[in-house]
């Protein structure tokens, strides 16, 4: 075995010896928070942090066209890394958050923040808050997964899961809930939390609740139970109405992607209300519903059944699509799981095609005008990435991003920690 190649091995064993001991510590009666079953099935809903394919060509930024790409910086994080980046539109690093320490596992998204930090969520359940110069702010381990976004206050919200119960044919079956939870930003105290159940539980479709009920008396212990047949929402992504919407909702609302139901849901986030359903019959595993300056709605349709992804755009008034990718034939991409789509201020919207590890910006009229691969690759396994995001250039500006070079110092951590032996970049 080659030198490389040893180390390439050494590196894997060593971690799949941290996720062993982490899966123990979690595993122990005096742990706190949900027992050990619950938390078992909670983790195990988590997505592996590498795509489905090939590694493909590419690493980088593989095209642009400057002049007809929205100006801006590109920032994202690999799953199987506890590091986030932040890219000029040519590829060129402005700045990196990033954890020094070994962990079982990576940030599967990050969210920034005020003051130029971060708010990650990791593959365990665990949300951290993050300063400028990596220095972790705080830690709560409470079952956080996909998504967190600001309320109209300014405070951070963040999906939870947890396990509850729902009442079908008779019977009283157990579920996989979805949470909003708000946080003291100053040390991530919960403040509220409004869950999914009470409000959508009698939208489990009759097949989802059956197949539930059959796991129920297949398996008495709970602990043996298949988590992704009780996952029942798998919520991905929450958005806060800035403004009334008509046909939509109102200023505070929450609008939510739950991938499960196929469906964009908007909730009142302080008692539940359903203000508005859509998807059914029209989605598949959809991810990332996003509210637009002309009050309409974006969303990535994963397709998982057809076996190909889009995006489309929706007018909530009138429920009519008023724009559409990934449709023709010269268009067409896929990813099973996750997936994202942004608006961006020239019109163009930049797609996450995750499962691939690839970013592209297309126009109005379907042009690609930037396309970026993730540079981490393991073994012809590219990284995949949650959700790109393009961060406008006068907020980069406003919170002193924008005229960065790649940090070499991350304050009291030390030295940004380089990507680990194994992966190629």
């Amino acid at each position: 075995m080659s030198p490389s190649r040893w180390q390439t091995t050494a590196t894997l064993l060593l971690a799949l010896g941290l996720a062993l001991l982490l899966g123990r510590a979690l595993d122990r009666p005096d742990a706190g928070g949900p027992d050990a079953a619950t938390r078992r099935m909670l983790e195990s809903l988590g997505y592996s942090g590498w795509g489905e394919g090939p590694a493909g060509e590419g690493a980088g930024v593989v095209r642009l066209d400057a002049a007809r790409a929205a100006p801006g910086f590109n920032l994202y994080t690999s799953a199987p890394l506890a590091r986030a980046e932040l890219l000029a539109l040519d590829g060129t690093p402005v700045h990196v958050w990033a954890d020094p320490e070994p962990r079982a596992k990576g940030w599967d998204h990050v969210v920034l923040g005020p003051e130029g930090g971060i708010y990650a969520i990791n593959g365990n359940g665990v949300l951290e808050r993050w300063s400028r110069d990596s220095r972790r702010l705080w830690r709560r381990e409470i079952d956080a997964h996909h998504d967190l976004a600001f309320d109209l206050d300014g405070n951070p919200v963040v999906l939870v899961r947890r396990r509850t119960e729902f009442q079908h044919d008779g019977r009283t079956l157990p579920v996989v809930d979805d949470c909003l939870v708000t946080l003291d930003p100053r040390n991530g105290a919960e403040r509220r939390r409004v869950c999914l159940a009470p409000q959508l539980a009698d939208r489990i479709d009759t097949a989802r609740a059956d197949a539930i009920a059959r796991e129920l008396d297949a398996r008495p212990d709970s602990g043996d139970w298949n988590p992704k047949v009780l996952d029942a929402f798998h919520t991905n992504s929450i958005v806060f109405l800035d403004r009334d919407v008509p046909g939509l909702g109102k200023r505070g609302d929450v609008l939510l992607s739950v991938r499960q139901l196929n469906a964009l849901v908007v909730l009142d986030p302080v008692d539940g209300t359903l203000r508005f359903w859509w998807g059914p019959g029209e989605l598949q595993h959809p991810h990332h519903g996003t509210l637009l300056d002309d009050d309409r709605v974006l969303v990535f349709d994963n397709g998982r059944s057809r076996r190909w992804s889009r995006v489309l755009e929706l007018d909530p008034a009138t429920r009519a699509i008023t724009w559409r990718y990934g449709e023709a034939e010269g268009e067409r991409f896929f990813s099973a799981k996750r997936g994202a789509s942004q608006r961006l201020a020239n019109g163009n919207v930049l797609v996450t095609d995750s499962e691939s590890g690839r970013a592209f910006e297309v126009t109005r009229d379907g042009d690609v005008v930037f396309e970026f691969a993730n540079p981490h690759i393991y073994e012809d396994k590219r990284a995949a990435i949650y959700r790109m995001v393009r961060i406008p250039p006068e907020r980069a500006a406003a919170l002193g991003l924008s005229n960065e070079t790649l940090l070499e110092n991350q304050g009291t951590t030390g030295t940004v920690p380089p990507v680990p032996e194994g992966l190629r970049n």
